[in-house]
């Protein structure tokens, strides 16, 4: 009786120490330990036409816009057009 409570309380000290190591762990690299990117884009909701959707997308690191409209028979995005923003504002690009 008394090595089976020994091997009992064995057990025990194991899987609570276990539980603490995983416990540790969990805390020291959480899910959202990555590195948050900043986003370079501006998303812009907007008419077309009547009836029509549009989603502009501003991408500000390559000073590009992209303008997509909803494909109803389709179900999906298509893009309508873009433009080059400094060719249209004729601002000159930052050398990097």
């Amino acid at each position: 009786m008394k090595n089976s409570r020994k091997v009992i309380i064995g057990v025990l000290i194991c899987l609570n120490v276990g539980l603490l190591g995983a416990l540790v762990h969990l805390n020291t690299t959480p899910a959202y330990a990555q590195p948050f990117r900043t986003t370079d884009y501006v998303v812009v909701t907007s008419k077309v036409a009547s009836g029509w959707d549009a989603l502009c997308v501003i991408d500000l690191e390559k000073q590009k816009l992209v303008i997509w409209k909803w494909d109803k028979t389709k179900k999906r995005l298509v893009a309508l057009g873009g433009r080059d923003l400094p060719r249209d504002f004729k601002v000159r690009r930052p050398s990097r």
